[in-house]
């Protein structure tokens, strides 16, 4: 990638990092360039005053005001823009003189700033991704680990922005199930997921028996497993085989953690969107969640 004239990032912080390495934050949509800073300072804040890099991602409601194709043109620049950030800095650590193992990327992003984020990071070498560690917090779309050295997506359990960007994956799979499995183990007083993804295997298998419980290639496979509940039926059965294999798979290469606010603050028991969007999307939310239990790696 060649070296651009970029324009100097917005930064807060007064403290320097160690020699050859720089925080960045982007954050997401209908943020100005203060509110972006305010999250910036958050960060800055939980790593003792730090400097963090603003890569401001300037988006209105893409779309609602301006055409989709200019809004799309915009992103593209933005994303390359943010590309180029990064890979500069990593090369001038290089010229710097500083060891290859030496030189860390911590990217933070939040909502719409997880889409930039992404896309930036595909346009990155291997070799400039092995030196990124990325933490995503509501991001309406997940970064699978292959597109850096760390990878973290973090959703809270009643963000909808999450889950209404997430509903629309290439994969089979949407963030709101993904969720379920995770309430299912909670549910169960499970430490880990093992035993929830298998539940929701067989459940998709269940169900997948009952609406074609008529056909005739399936009437062995209702009776064996529906009927008599048949346990060794279902491990060997070819769509449960697959749906255990699909789950894993996405856990595998897409490190999400889901979370809980404090309980006295939830909405659940009142549920409305604005009022889910206002206490579990906010990146304020976030930070408070999860901004010192990451800064304690890196700061310990």
């Amino acid at each position: 990638m060649a070296i651009a004239a970029l324009p100097i990032l917005l930064t807060v912080g007064k403290k320097n990092n160690p020699p050859g390495t720089m925080m960045f934050f982007c954050n997401g949509i209908m943020n100005d360039a203060e509110t972006a800073k305010k999250s910036a300072r958050k960060i800055s804040d939980i790593f003792e005053g730090r400097e963090v890099g603003i890569f401001d991602n300037p988006t209105g409601t893409l779309g609602a005001v301006k055409s989709r194709r200019s809004a799309k043109r915009e992103q593209r620049k933005n994303v390359r823009l943010f590309a180029d950030q990064i890979h500069n800095f990593i090369l001038a650590q290089q010229t710097a003189g500083i060891k290859e193992d030496e030189i860390h990327v911590l990217l933070f992003a939040h909502s719409h700033g997880t889409v930039v984020t992404k896309a930036a990071l595909n346009k990155l070498d291997k070799t400039d991704r092995e030196k990124i560690d990325v933490y995503a917090f509501g991001g309406p779309k997940i970064i699978p680990r292959r597109l850096a050295n760390v990878v973290q997506n973090y959703a809270f359990h009643e963000d909808k922005v999450a889950d209404f960007g997430n509903y629309f994956t290439p994969s089979t799979l949407s963030l709101k199930k993904i969720k379920g499995i995770f309430e299912d183990a909670i549910e169960n007083g499970e430490t880990t997921i093992g035993d929830a993804v298998y539940r929701r295997a067989k459940h998709d298998t269940q169900c997948e028996l009952i609406s074609k419980c008529f056909e005739a290639a399936t009437i062995e496979r209702h009776k064996r497993i529906l009927i008599e509940k048949d346990e060794q039926a279902l491990l060997e059965d070819p769509f449960f085989i697959k749906r255990l294999q699909a789950y894993h798979s996405y856990f595998l290469r897409n490190p999400v953690e889901i979370l809980y606010p404090p309980e006295e603050e939830s909405s659940a028991a009142s549920f409305s969107f604005v009022a889910a969007f206002q206490e579990t999307h906010p990146f304020s939310s976030y930070a408070a969640n999860k901004l010192e239990a990451i800064a304690k790696r890196y700061l310990d």
